[in-house]
């Protein structure tokens, strides 16, 4: 608890109270809160000395009837009082106070402290908050609501959410114990002086002893000068409880713990301390987080009778490992040859421990990582590890990290896990330790670049590119419009001069014109997906036409050469790029910086998911490391490589290899799985190594690949994986349903018999090829009383939030324009009718004021007459963009739309929650224009970006239906294949299939009924590489169970080559 310096709490009203109440209950033990303290003749609310970081000042306000409160000029509120109105600004008042604080401080001391200010709202909710637009008055992260003060971690977020704000300032969080001692002793005149550091023996209530570390006596200016980043040690049985306090109190100023009992009785002696440290601290453990403590929430540590797991701290027994103690010690990974190894070699086979990811996270500091991670091994918890590791050897502060350290993923939704995880990590740092510098770089992870590759090479254009012709407001575009139009004259220019030569050149095509139109557009898409460069198409060879097609070939050509000139001039005028050409223009940039390299600005580039990277990808990358000099740290998994229409091959490792020139590389296998059951492991690893043995289907060497784990959950090994066999077509779905209620019984059987299973072990996943397949199977299922969510993902730029709001901001940007302020009128937003009889007879002019006159109405009638929409387009001009539109939507409130379902209307408004999170993502409240809004929706809706939409109903149906592409990286208790008899070796959708090597081009094009091949489409190379990917996936589906894998299939139907012939071939060695 927090320490409240007063014998005088009957002066505060209520709502101080509820504040002070909150913070003495909630904040840790050595923040000091004073209140109604007089400084230079003003009266202050409330104070909080923070430890490390500043003084917070709070203004305090009881306002409980939001009825008598109105925000008017947004300035200040007009809050309504039995015989008047008095208008009042918390905000001002409170920053009056803090700058009389500081002045009165500085002046008294000598210290200038960071102080800071926040107003107290106790007794308003979110919603009152929201609805009055206080946010005009204090913005919501700057300001205490009655929700934030009603637990420790909603008290702790926002005070979070504050210095967020707080650091942009520029003040560093340096508030010492010496400045602090000096400002207690202005408000606590017989306040002891404070001579030295004592600190208490933390595995102990009753008693406090004195530990002497003349090291933490210094400032923790650097994370790296004295602490230690981990330490390994072997404790002997008679290990006193004093040396596990010093132990405990170690780890809480940082330093990560693995330890090794020699007995059952040190670990659990070892947990009981672990558990009063924190709790000491006001502090609990919940899984591999730290949290403030919370009396009325379980502490989750993943414990057992060997064995013993928290955020940074690990220990394992050796008594049921039969191996023979031994004193080692080793400080930040640095292995001895001999007993050491032959010791840690042991413990990874025998415990939880995991010798490769501690030998991954301690590498040598000054080389080039590749880490091939198998599925479920801890790869991204592997990636957290090693920065924070660099982050302590280079003793890098929140400027530094900024610019040393970049993260590339292959999704947006990916890149978002990694800043969350590692958002994650260094706060559990901050709470474990306080230090300053845990909090510098938990703040400095928002401006680190954590992105997709897209968007690094984005970066680096808009930096960069200005010798290559790019300005710094270089914006990206979908383009599909405009290519679109300017494909469509090229098309009528050279059909027109292609007929005069060959008039049935129609007739042999035997195509529509929108059939051709979009023919071309998708080879040219498909193209870019490969990351060609058209741009110089004349370099690229189209070979051998097909015979008798040799116009149709020369057509192609010339349509995609002109149309990609023509468009790359109308997007280099604009200063406009495509958001395909990005990474072939970066590759031009490196080219050029050859001759004059710059400052690149990286130390390390991590590369996540790198299997799915194309070759030029990786040669641009690798141009651009040769010029900066930084080190690669790259993850991956070959066999899960399904990304092949992309470009990506499974030669990516072997690819940069080539192009890096130094013999740097260290590589590293992980191989300890932490998700499945082991004997499900040993069945798949049989399979797998029966492929490698007779195919060449899957790259799977035993050695390195196989996975094995410590868990053990099956009793009946001949139910983990296991053939569902039916009869016929009216069979199958009957099947399907039994397989499901059969492990829907497994669950319950399970947990009454007291297993305690993960969320994700609890839930059935049926993977499928395709969309329609998903959504079949959940039609057929109904009838049998089995509802199952199909996964549909990628689409929140498409949902009806996300379109109504582009809407909405189209009304507000361009309101003088008809068509958009009738699309909005027509949206969710409004629901209007609109007679468009009667408007086709106005003027243009006249449909705005009509228009215009209804949407006024309309606002007026739904905020009590205090908005109309014309009122709030002109308050864009002075107040920001978002306040404005949140009080549009909190008017029209789209979700509660009648034609919506209840689950339609949670849908809808948490999809609106999510775009406006995204937005916020990328810029802050205030760099956010409508510009930036209307730029970013415009290419997320037209360029169809993919993006998860949230995902309510998985949370809490247990049966999903999902694509294996979507349900890569993800994890289920059960997984069913229910298609698996299709031939592998063809292709199942129609159109165009283009095949890449160097700059020669192949193309297979199904018109009708009619196939066209260039001579560099190789038919039975392409049948060989498709089995191959369809193998992969086939892998990938598998190792997405926990528990249990089942597949489907027909006992007559015919034998080809096809997942479920390889699953029979894999457990009967008949292949």
């Amino acid at each position: 608890m927090a320490r409240l310096i007063s014998s005088q709490e009957d002066y505060l009203n209520q709502a101080e109270k509820q504040l002070v109440d909150a913070f003495t209950q909630f904040l840790p033990d050595d923040y000091i809160i004073y209140h109604h303290r007089e400084v230079d003749g003003r009266e202050f609310d409330c104070i909080v000395l923070l430890p490390e970081v500043g003084i917070l000042v709070v203004e305090v306000k009881g306002w409980d009837r939001p009825a008598g409160l109105r925000v008017i000029d947004g300035d200040s509120v007009h809050v309504q009082y039995p015989n008047k109105i008095i208008k009042e600004n918390p905000k001002r008042q409170a920053r009056a106070y803090r700058f009389a604080l500081s002045r009165f401080i500085t002046s008294q001391t000598g210290f200038a402290p960071l102080v800071f200010d926040m107003v107290a709202y106790p007794f308003l909710d979110q919603a009152a908050f929201t609805g009055l637009s206080l946010g005009m008055i204090s913005h919501v992260s700057l300001t205490f609501l009655k929700e934030d003060l009603l637990s420790a971690k909603a008290l702790h977020d926002k005070i979070y959410q504050a210095l967020c704000i707080v650091e942009k300032w520029g003040k560093p969080f340096q508030f010492n114990a010496i400045e602090m001692k000096a400002v207690r002793t202005l408000f606590e005149p017989a306040q002891p002086s404070l001579e030295r550091q004592v600190i208490p023996d933390i595995g102990s209530e009753q008693t406090a002893t004195e530990v002497s570390f003349q090291k933490r006596t210094k400032t923790d200016a650097a994370l790296g000068e004295d602490q230690p980043y981990s330490e390994l040690r072997c404790l002997p049985d008679q290990t006193s409880d004093a040396e596990i306090d010093v132990i405990l109190s170690e780890y809480r100023q940082g330093t990560k713990y693995y330890l090794f009992t020699e007995t059952n009785q040190l670990l659990r002696r070892i947990i009981d301390h672990f558990t009063r440290c924190l709790k000491n601290a006001r502090l609990m453990a919940r899984a591999l987080d730290i949290l403030p403590l919370d009396e009325d929430i379980e502490q989750v540590i993943e414990s057992s009778s060997s064995a013993f797991t928290a955020f940074n701290f690990s220990a394992f027994s050796l008594e049921t490992t039969k191996f023979s103690f031994s004193p080692i010690h080793i400080i930040n990974g640095q292995i001895d040859c001999g007993a050491s190894e032959q010791f840690l070699s042991a413990m990874h086979e025998k415990t939880p421990f995991n010798l490769n990811q501690y030998r991954l996270e301690h590498a040598p500091i000054n080389q080039n990582i590749r880490v091939q991670a198998g599925a479920g091994t801890g790869k991204t918890f592997s990636m957290i590890a090693r920065f924070a590791f660099l982050c302590h050897q280079h003793q890098y502060h929140q400027q530094s990290v900024r610019r040393a350290i970049s993260m590339l993923t292959f999704t947006n939704e990916a890149a978002d896990v990694m800043k969350s995880r590692l958002k994650r990590h260094f706060l559990n740092l901050y709470l474990l330790s306080g230090k300053s510098t845990h909090l510098s770089l938990l703040e400095s992870l928002d401006s680190i670049h954590i992105s997709t590759i897209h968007s690094y090479a984005y970066e680096l254009l808009k930096r960069l590119g200005s010798d290559i012709g790019y300005s710094k407001n270089l914006s990206i575009v979908s383009g599909v419009f405009d290519r679109r139009t300017v494909l469509e004259d090229i098309i009528e220019r050279h059909l027109t001069h292609m007929l005069e030569q060959n008039a049935g050149l129609l007739d042999q095509i035997d195509l529509q014109m929108y059939e051709l139109k979009q023919l071309l557009l998708d080879i040219i898409n498909k193209l870019y997906m490969k990351s060609v460069d058209l741009t110089h198409t004349e370099d690229l060879d189209f070979g051998n036409a097909c015979p008798g097609y040799e116009s149709f070939h020369a057509f192609i050509q010339a349509v995609i050469q002109d149309t990609e000139k023509e468009y790359n001039i109308l997007l280099h005028d604009s200063d406009k790029i495509h958001l395909n050409q990005i990474i072939v223009k970066v590759r031009e940039l490196a080219e050029y910086l050859k001759q004059n390299p710059g400052n690149m600005g990286h130390d390390y580039l991590f590369i996540d998911e790198f299997q799915d990277t194309d070759d030029t990808q990786i040669k641009t990358l690798a141009m651009l490391q040769r010029l900066a000099g930084f080190k690669y740290f790259i993850v991956g998994d070959i066999k899960q490589c399904i990304y092949r229409f992309r470009g990506a091959t499974v030669s990516s490792f072997s690819v940069l290899e080539k192009q890096v020139e130094e013999e740097t590389w260290l590589d590293f296998f992980l191989d300890k799985n932490y998700r499945s059951d082991n004997a499900l492991l040993a069945r798949y690893n049989r399979i797998f190594c029966r492929w490698a043995e007779k195919t060449t289907l899957l790259p799977y060497q035993p050695h390195r690949d196989a996975l094995f784990s410590n868990i053990a959950n099956s009793k009946d090994e001949s139910s983990i994986c296991r053939l569902v066999g039916y009869a016929n077509g009216n069979e199958f779905i009957e099947k399907v349903a039994m397989q499901i209620r059969s492990w829907l019984l497994d669950i319950e059987s399970a947990q009454k018999n007291g297993q305690s299973l993960q969320t994700a072990e609890k839930r059935i996943a049926i993977l499928v090829r395709r969309n329609a397949q998903a959504e079949w199977l959940r039609k057929m299922l109904l009838p049998y009383g089995i509802d199952i969510h199909v996964k549909t993902g990628g689409a929140l730029y498409q949902s009806a939030a996300t379109l109504d709001f582009f809407k909405m901001v189209n009304a507000l940007l361009n309101n003088q324009n008809s068509s958009h302020l009738a699309a909005f009128m027509v949206s969710g937003y409004v629901c209007a009718k609109i007679d468009m009889w009667r408007l086709a007879d106005m003027e243009s002019d006249e449909q705005c004021v009509f228009l215009t006159d209804a949407l006024d109405r309309y606002f007026l009638d739904n905020s009590n007459q205090t908005h109309s929409f014309s009122s709030l387009v002109c308050s864009l001009r002075t107040d920001p963009v978002l306040s404005v539109i949140r009080i549009v939507i909190d008017i029209c409130r789209p979700w509660q739309n009648e034609q919506l379902s209840t689950k339609e209307k949670a849908r809808y408004k948490d999809n609106l929650d999510l775009l406006i999170e995204n937005m916020l993502r990328r810029h802050t409240v205030e760099q956010l224009t409508l510009s930036k809004m209307w730029r970013f929706l415009s290419v997320a809706v037209m360029a169809g970006v993919e993006e998860q939409e949230r995902d309510m109903e998985s949370d809490t149906n247990p049966i999903i239906c999902s694509t294996i592409h979507k349900a890569k990286g993800l994890e289920y208790g059960y997984v069913l294949l229910p298609f698996t008899q299709s031939d592998i070796r063809y292709a199942k959708n129609h159109g165009s299939d283009i095949t890449v090597d160097g700059n020669r081009i192949g193309y297979s094009l199904i018109m009708n009924q009619t196939v066209i091949q260039n001579g560099y489409y190789e038919e039975h190379l392409e049948r060989t590489e498709r089995s191959r990917e369809e193998t992969r996936l086939l892998y990938v589906a598998m190792t997405r169970a926990m528990r249990q894998f089942a597949w489907m299939a027909s006992v007559d139907k015919k034998r080809v080559l096809s997942w479920d012939y390889l699953l029979k071939a894999g457990e009967h060695h008949d292949i």
